[in-house]
């Protein structure tokens, strides 16, 4: 099938083909590799249990290291999002404050990670299921610092999705990490942080306007 494609003076990412004498109006867009990340802060000296930590509403005073959002819970105007995957990122830096690998433990085997668009649940379950092949690994002689990490720090630890998620700028995109209470176990104690840690969500994908 012969065809022809003319540029539209109008629109430089749109063209009109003629194919077998019928005229299509067809519209190329650059889509980018791209991440959709929030940070959050779980103090020290916090009882974690029943404590619900929210991604990507209190951006103010956030710059590119910790979000790349500029409105709360939206992407930017006309942007449209394919997601892969889902994953946790453990900072090893507080800023000054180095994490401990004993409160790493605590926030990953206890917290609850919910992600929704609009009123849709898109990602749910315990930390562990979210590993995101980002970290450092190796070995350190100071006392509970290991280097800890949620999965391998490679590529292969990523667990992408089964299908992918759309959203776009008129979506409202809602996560949080949440804390539930063990009722059912007596010896259980609440855990509970020593120093100050960051927490960060990624959403990794294709953007496009």
């Amino acid at each position: 099938m012969a065809f022809q494609m003319f540029p539209m003076r109008s629109d430089p990412k749109k063209f009109k083909m003629l194919a077998n004498g019928r005229m299509t109006e067809i519209e190329f867009r650059q889509k980018t590799e791209s991440e959709l990340y929030d940070t959050i802060a779980i103090p020290a000296a916090t009882t974690l249990t029943n404590n619900r930590y929210e991604f990507f509403r209190d951006i103010q005073g956030k710059t590119d290291i910790d979000t790349n959002i500029s409105s709360s819970r939206k992407l930017l105007s006309g942007t449209k999002m394919q997601i892969f995957f889902v994953g946790i990122y453990f900072p090893v830096s507080a800023g000054n404050i180095l994490a401990l690998s004993d409160d790493t433990k605590k926030i990953m085997d206890s917290g609850l990670l919910t992600v929704k668009v609009n009123d849709t649940e898109i990602a749910k379950g315990q930390l562990y299921r979210f590993p995101i092949g980002y970290g450092l690994q190796g070995c350190t002689t100071r006392n509970d610092t290991e280097l800890y990490h949620l999965g391998v720090p490679s590529t292969a630890a990523i667990r992408p999705m089964i299908v992918d998620q759309w959203i776009e700028s008129t979506n409202d995109i809602s996560a949080w990490i949440e804390f539930p209470t063990r009722t059912w176990d007596a010896a259980y104690v609440a855990p509970l942080t020593t120093v100050h840690h960051h927490v960060r969500l990624v959403l990794k994908g294709l953007m496009w306007k």
